[in-house]
C-alpha cells in the first residue's frame, strides 16, 4: 500500500489522541471524580459548562470559519500568515468588547436563580475574553498540519488539568474550583500559542472585516440556533427535572462528547481540505472521502454507545447507573449531528449560509416546541424530541446541499451502514449481562466493517489486506536472505 496514503491517517490519529487528552479528560477522570462529587454537583458543573459554551459561541462570531474559507484557499505562505494575523487580533479585540458588554448585562441578573453564583460568572467572563482568539490559533496550527505541535500542547494541558483536579477533589471538592482549573489551563494554551504562531500585530481593514463577519455571522447564528438542539437541553432538563437528573445526563453526555472528540480528527483533517478537494479533484473525490467519514462515525456510535454502557456499570458508583440508559439516547443525537456536518459541503461551498441558518432555525424551533409538549414525559421525552429534530435537520441539510452541489454518494449502502448502530443501541436496552453487551459491540463493529468493505464504501478490501501481507512476507524473506549472505560472507 502507498505510504503517502497513510499520511492523512497518521495526522488523524495524532489529532485524535490530542483531542481526547484535552476534551475527553472529563471522561477519563469520571470514575475518580464520581467518587467525590454527587450527581447534583455534576449537574451544576454541567450547567456552568453549558452557559460558557453558549456565550463563547455568541462572542466568537464563528470567525474560525472565515479562516478556513478565506485564508485556507490562499497559496502564498506570507499572505496566509498576514490574513490569519488580521483575524486573530480582530477576534481578540472583538471578544474583549463583547465580553465587557455581557458583564454589564449579567450584573443585572440574579445568578442564584439559575443555579450559579457571581464568582462562577466572573470565570465565564474571563474565558470569553480569549476563547475566540484561541480558536483561531488552534485552527491555524491545524491548517499548517502541525499535528506534533498540537499533540505536545495537548499533553501538557492534560497534565496540568489532572494535577489541578486531583488536588481540588482530594482537599476541597468544589464545582467553582474545578471550573477555575479549566479556565487556567485554557489561558495557558492561549499564551503558549500566542508565542508559537507569532502573529503579526495587524488589524483587517473595515471592508475586509465586514466581509469576514458577513460570511461568519450567519454561521454563528446558525450555531447559536443549533445550540438549542445540542446544549440548551441541559437548561430544559434542569428546569423540568432536577440537577441530580441533569448530573446523570451529564455522565451520558460525556460519552457523547467522547464520540464527538473521536470524530474530530477526521473533521480536523478533512474540513479545511473539503472545498479545495471539491474544486480541484471533483465531486467524486469529495463524495468518496465523505463516505469514509460516514463509516467512521457509524463505527464510533457502536463502540461508544454500547461500550460506554459497559464502562458505566463497571467503573462508576451505583448511583450513576441510570446514565447507561440515557446513553442510548445521547449517541443518536451525536450521530445525526456529525452526519449533518459531514454532508454540509454544497451549501458552504456556494456560500449559502442563509439557508443553513433557516434550516437550523426551523428545526430548533420545532424541536424545542416538541420538548415543551413532552415535558411531562421527563428526560426521555425531551431527548426524544431533540433526536427527531436532529434527524430532520440532517435530511434537510443533505437535500439542499445536494441541490447546490451534487455529490455521487452511495445512498442505499450508507443508509444500511447508519442503521446498524441505531439498531444495536435499541437492542442493547434489552440486554442485562455485560457479556451480552460486549458481544453485541464486537458483532456490530465487524458487521459495519465487512459491509462497508463489500459495498466499496472504504478503500480497504480483503484484496488490499492480502497484498499487504504478501508484501510484508516478501520483505521478511529478503531481509533473511541478506542476513544469511552477510553471515556466510
Amino acid at each position: 500500500m502507498n505510504l503517502q496514503k497513510l499520511k492523512p491517517f497518521k495526522s488523524m490519529l495524532t489529532y485524535g489522541i490530542s483531542l481526547f487528552l484535552v476534551k475527553g479528560l472529563s471522561l477519563i477522570m469520571l470514575p475518580f471524580i464520581a467518587r467525590y462529587l454527587t450527581p447534583n454537583q455534576l449537574g451544576q458543573l454541567e450547567l456552568l459548562a453549558t452557559t460558557t459554551a453558549f456565550f463563547s459561541l455568541l462572542v466568537g462570531l464563528a470567525m474560525h470559519e472565515s479562516l478556513y474559507r478565506f485564508v485556507g484557499i490562499l497559496t502564498n505562505k506570507n499572505d496566509k500568515h498576514l490574513k490569519a494575523s488580521e483575524l486573530y487580533y480582530a477576534c481578540l479585540f472583538t471578544s474583549l468588547i463583547l465580553t465587557l458588554a455581557l458583564i454589564l448585562i449579567v450584573k443585572s441578573i440574579d445568578a442564584s436563580s439559575a443555579g450559579l453564583n457571581q464568582y462562577q460568572l466572573l470565570l465565564v467572563a474571563v474565558v470569553l475574553c480569549f476563547e475566540s482568539a484561541l480558536a483561531i490559533s488552534l485552527a491555524w496550527i491545524r491548517m499548517q498540519d502541525k499535528a506534533s505541535t498540537f499533540f505536545k500542547l495537548s499533553v501538557v494541558s492534560a497534565l496540568l488539568q489532572v494535577m489541578f483536579v486531583v488536588v481540588i477533589v482530594l482537599h476541597q471538592p468544589s464545582v467553582t474550583l474545578i471550573f477555575a482549573a479549566g479556565v487556567v489551563v485554557s489561558f495557558c494554551q492561549f499564551l503558549v500559542l500566542h508565542f508559537v504562531n507569532q502573529f503579526s500585530f495587524v488589524l483587517p481593514k473595515p471592508s475586509q472585516l465586514g466581509q469576514y463577519i458577513k460570511y461568519s455571522l450567519p454561521l454563528m447564528l446558525s450555531a447559536l440556533v443549533a445550540f438549542g438542539l445540542s446544549g440548551a437541553e441541559r437548561w430544559i432538563i434542569a428546569y423540568a427535572t432536577s440537577l441530580e437528573t441533569l448530573g446523570l445526563y451529564a455522565v451520558a453526555a460525556k460519552f457523547a462528547l467522547a464520540m464527538c472528540i473521536l470524530v474530530q480528527p477526521f473533521g480536523m483533517w478533512w474540513m479545511p481540505k473539503r472545498f479545495n478537494t471539491l474544486n480541484t479533484q471533483g465531486p467524486n473525490a469529495a463524495a468518496k472521502v465523505t463516505q469514509y467519514g460516514v463509516v467512521y462515525i457509524s463505527l464510533l456510535a457502536v463502540a461508544v454507545g454500547i461500550g460506554g454502557q459497559v464502562f458505566i456499570q463497571l467503573a462508576l458508583p451505583e448511583v450513576y447507573l441510570g446514565a447507561a440508559t440515557l446513553l442510548t439516547l445521547t449517541i443518536p443525537l451525536v450521530l445525526f449531528k456529525e452526519l449533518t456536518e459531514l454532508v454540509n459541503i454544497g451549501l458552504l461551498n456556494t456560500k449559502q449560509t442563509r439557508t443553513i441558518f433557516n434550516i437550523n432555525l426551523a428545526c430548533t424551533f420545532g424541536g424545542l416546541t416538541l420538548c415543551y409538549a413532552l415535558l411531562s414525559h421527563g428526560i426521555v421525552g425531551i431527548v426524544g424530541a431533540l433526536m427527531l429534530a436532529q434527524l430532520t435537520k440532517f435530511l434537510l441539510v443533505y437535500y439542499y446541499s445536494q441541490k447546490q452541489t451534487r455529490l455521487p454518494y452511495q445512498i442505499q449502502s450508507l443508509c444500511l451502514v447508519v442503521l446498524i448502530p441505531l439498531a444495536s443501541l435499541g437492542l442493547s436496552l434489552q440486554l442485562n449481562s455485560l457479556f451480552a453487551l460486549v458481544t453485541l459491540t464486537f458483532s456490530a463493529l465487524i458487521l459495519i466493517s465487512v459491509i462497508s468493505s463489500m459495498l466499496s464504501l472504504v478503500p480497504l478490501t480483503i484484496r488490499d489486506i492480502g497484498q499487504g501481507i504478501n508484501l510484508f512476507s516478501l520483505k521478511t524473506k529478503l531481509l533473511k536472505f541478506k542476513l544469511r549472505a552477510q553471515t556466510k560472507g
